[in-house]
């Protein structure tokens, strides 16, 4: 099976496991307020690489979790967004709670929300504690079903079929609405208004849409969802608020940075080639 990732780095934390049973549509909390445009970036010129610090961790605070967000649906089976999850990310390194590193200096939020008050300011190379991240699901992308299908199987980490605990049919003009991706080609999605997770089974118009480019016969991804990745960060002073890995570059985990041999200098350098090409 083929498949390519939505975004240049994925991260996925929510873990179905192998309960695939549909989740009801309850009642959820109201919307948040409406996410203003990102600050423009400003990139500071760092003379040389700033190492990790291999033993600047420091106790993180107990933050309380509220409860998870249920996605609700209108009467037309449409999903009505934002929807928060709670303690998730993307792809296949994702973590929600690790030690990070400012490259460049940046400030934390009140709320999970661009236009809330600024709670603290993060000095370059000040470490930080990642006590939380939510996933912020804005938009969903839209796949359109071409032909009568049935889903009673998915693939396992080593491609083999497996049975799936429901099974589905789709209709020729059915809408399914992706909402997130998992890991290893694997999406949450809603369908007559429940939500579900599996591989891949269509095609993308585009390859930047993020899913399977090798069969297009079953559906077709006509839009990417969009999202947002926030951070629930404390300071070494104590103060704890909210940054968005979405809109901003500054913080990276200390971890996946020794991971791959990455420090400040090379991060500073792809954010300005970055710009540069947009």
């Amino acid at each position: 099976m083929r498949w390519i990732l939505l975004l240049p780095i994925v991260l996925a934390c929510v873990d179905h496991g192998s309960d695939r049973t549909p989740l009801p549509a309850t009642p959820g909390v109201p919307e948040p307020s409406a996410i203003a445009i990102a600050n423009e970036r400003a990139i500071a010129t760092v003379a040389t690489p700033r190492a990790v610090e291999a033993d600047s961790a420091f106790p993180a605070p107990v933050v309380p979790e509220p409860p998870q967000d249920s996605l609700r649906f209108d009467a037309a089976g449409h999903p009505l967004l934002p929807w928060i999850v709670r303690s998730a990310c993307q792809g296949e390194d994702c973590t929600t709670q690790f030690e990070g590193l400012a490259c460049s200096a940046t400030v934390l939020h009140a709320e999970p929300v661009e236009a809330s008050p600024v709670v603290a300011t993060v000095a370059e190379g000040e470490m930080v504690q990642v006590v939380r991240r939510d996933l912020h699901v804005n938009r969903a992308g839209i796949i359109v079903v071409k032909r009568d299908h049935v889903l009673d199987h998915d693939y396992s980490d080593e491609d083999d079929l497996v049975p799936r605990t429901d099974t589905l049919h789709f209709a020729r003009g059915d809408t399914v609405y992706a909402l997130h991706y998992l890991a290893l080609g694997r999406w949450v999605w809603a369908y007559h208004a429940r939500i579900y997770d599996s591989n891949e089974f269509w095609g993308a118009a585009t390859h930047d849409m993020g899913a399977n480019s090798s069969d297009s016969s079953v559906a077709i991804a006509r839009s990417q969802p969009q999202r947002e990745d926030w951070w629930l960060v404390a300071t070494r002073a104590g103060v704890v608020g909210w940054w968005s890995n979405t809109a901003h570059w500054e913080l990276h985990g200390t971890f996946q940075m020794q991971h791959w041999g990455d420090d400040c200098a090379q991060i500073r350098k792809r954010v300005l080639e970055s710009d540069e090409r947009h």
